[in-house]
């Protein structure tokens, strides 16, 4: 039986632990809008409980989307011993891309939410 390349396993390793990072990041934004939601669920308007559920849980575009699509990306990456296919290559660095890009709107969104409910910014 033949062994996998040195080489190809490392590179499964590092796109692996990269996957973990981004899986890490979008489970924390979601349980943090989920979090903010739920404590100030009477004082948001319908407007900002519908942009908090558009990132945080609703389609394929969502931080739960994005992570059902990393961990499926992350099953091909570790089923193979050998390095990762072009393809999921590129699967991942699109939704690694879209993990930042809806973090990066909750950041956004994140400051109205609390003035809406009368609570000070997370962060300054």
């Amino acid at each position: 039986m033949r062994q996998p390349a040195r080489e190809a396993l490392v590179e499964q390793l590092r796109l692996s632990q990269a996957i973990d990072s981004s899986l890490v990041r979008a489970w924390s934004a979601h349980d943090e809008i989920q979090r903010v939601q739920q404590e100030r669920e009477a004082l948001l308007s319908p407007a900002l409980k519908d942009s908090c559920a558009t990132l945080a849980t609703r389609g394929s575009t969502s931080l739960s989307g994005v992570a059902d699509a990393l961990s499926d990306v992350a099953v091909g990456v570790q089923a193979a011993d050998c390095a990762p296919a072009q393809g999921l290559r590129e699967a991942y660095r699109a939704c690694d891309a879209l993990v930042d890009k809806l973090i990066g709107r909750w950041r956004k969104l994140e400051p109205a939410l609390r003035a809406a409910a009368g609570a000070p910014p997370n962060r300054p």
